[in-house]
């Protein structure tokens, strides 16, 4: 049957495969009612903590950081006992398996090759904005708050053409801003959502 595919059948045969393996479809019956078990454990965790979260938030009450932990601890075993009774040694090792790099060591590969020229682009970036602050009468370095707006400043200040668009990268975390948009440089009109 699968000569008479093409390539891109066979691809997807493999994946659809692949969703039933890693949802337990060839484990016996007591795996598939243990990893059913660990599921519905882990949904539960999910809905728990993220519940907590957000009354804490609601309710002002400083954060509780020794629940927190005991909740994200539980989630991590569930995660590991999942993995194990799907034939991977580790978590990481289960999530990456239909990744293109597959291991948690090729990751750590692709990440160290990648740091040394995003680290290059970073600092470019950063005496870009400095710049750009110098130039609008900002003496003072730009501080972890400022990034966001002098990230948008310095890619229109270098991309000023008419009708070009420019990514407003997401906020750091603490910062506000509700996710990336796109601004039209060359008249800085704001397309999505105000700065």
């Amino acid at each position: 049957m699968r000569a008479k595919l093409t390539p891109e059948q066979q691809r997807v045969v493999a994946c659809y495969h692949d969703d039933f393996v890693s949802s337990g479809a060839l484990l016996d019956a007591a795996g598939s009612k243990r990893l059913a078990a660990l599921n519905q454990e882990l949904a539960t965790l999910y809905t728990t903590f993220n519940q907590n979260v957000l009354a804490d938030a609601q309710r002002r009450r400083p954060r509780r950081p020794r629940r927190r932990a005991r909740q994200q601890r539980r989630q991590l075993a569930v995660r590991a006992e999942q993995a194990k009774l799907m034939g991977f040694p580790t978590h990481a090792q289960r999530e990456l398996a239909r990744a293109m790099v597959k291991t948690p060591e090729r990751v750590m590969k692709l990440l160290e090759t990648m740091w040394t020229p995003a680290a290059a682009r970073g600092r470019e970036e950063g005496a870009a904005m400095s710049v750009s602050a110098r130039s609008q009468g900002q003496q003072e370095p730009i501080a972890p708050w400022d990034h966001r707006s002098y990230v948008v400043r310095s890619s229109a200040e270098a991309d000023s053409r008419p009708g070009a668009s420019v990514e407003i990268p997401e906020a750091p975390r603490g910062v506000e801003g509700n996710g990336p948009s796109r601004i039209r440089t060359g008249d800085q009109s704001v397309m999505s959502r105000q700065l």
